[in-house]
């Protein structure tokens, strides 16, 4: 068991990562329930179920890689709540990863992108690079959860 620790933004300049050495991994992911969020997600020939409690910056993360089959079974209990992406991985100052997701289907246009560190203070002195937006970090309605059963990408929060 781990844990999580992440930042998460809006992308503000669309072609934010358009100079940089990225990969790419297109994303489908589903959801079981909303007391703690536990999906299944396939990116490539990966598939793994992951556990996470916890709201914010710092969550409790367990993931467990299963096999195709079994990803296929998870996947037919996750219809209503699933989504679309493709993840780049970008790298920035001081040795970070942003991972820059552009939503798919209903959520075209939403773009954010989330940054991990390995301890609360180095989330706390980040600062984020030009063309990361507004902070959405605490704001659920970002959250892929719930971005999985919204019918469309949540409107920007104000200020």
């Amino acid at each position: 068991m781990g844990t999580e620790i992440e930042r998460k933004f809006l992308v503000e300049d669309d072609d934010w990562d358009a100079n940089e050495e990225t990969s790419a991994d297109e994303i489908d992911q589903g959801y079981f329930g909303p007391d703690v969020e536990i999906r299944v997600r396939r990116y490539g020939d990966h598939h793994v179920v992951t556990w996470k409690a916890g709201k914010g910056r710092s969550r409790t993360e367990v993931e467990i890689p299963v096999d195709a089959e079994t990803f296929d079974q998870l996947w037919e209990l996750t219809a209503g709540s699933r989504l679309q992406k493709v993840r780049h991985r970008v790298p920035i100052s001081g040795g970070l990863v942003a991972e820059l997701d552009r939503y798919r289907g209903r959520l075209e246009g939403l773009s954010v992108v989330e940054v991990e560190f390995d301890s609360d203070e180095a989330s706390r002195a980040f600062t984020p690079p030009p063309g990361f937006g507004a902070e959405v970090t605490d704001d659920e309605r970002f959250a892929n959860a719930k971005l999985a059963v919204a019918d469309s990408p949540p409107a920007a929060p104000a200020g």
